[in-house]
């Protein structure tokens, strides 16, 4: 499996990085929904184990894409 990163450009100058699997399409993708919520949404990006962090929507500048990792049955 492979895992697209996104880079969230922050208005403070932090950028956060997201992954989701490669072939996500569709109203499940990050980029889709970044562009379709409305500027209150507030994206909830992390796991159980590594933990939260909640960025608005209206605290990216903008996103760009990062590197395609791939990932073993391990999770790395």
């Amino acid at each position: 499996m492979f895992e697209q990163i996104y880079n969230l450009h922050l208005i403070d100058g932090g950028v956060v990085s997201i992954k989701e699997e490669q072939d996500a399409s569709g109203e499940s993708s990050f980029m889709n929904e970044f562009m379709s919520c409305k500027s209150e949404h507030v994206f909830c990006i992390g796991d159980e184990i590594s933990g939260f962090t909640y960025v608005p929507k209206r605290s990216i500048v903008y996103v760009t894409t990062g590197d395609v990792d791939e990932v073993n049955d391990f999770g790395s």
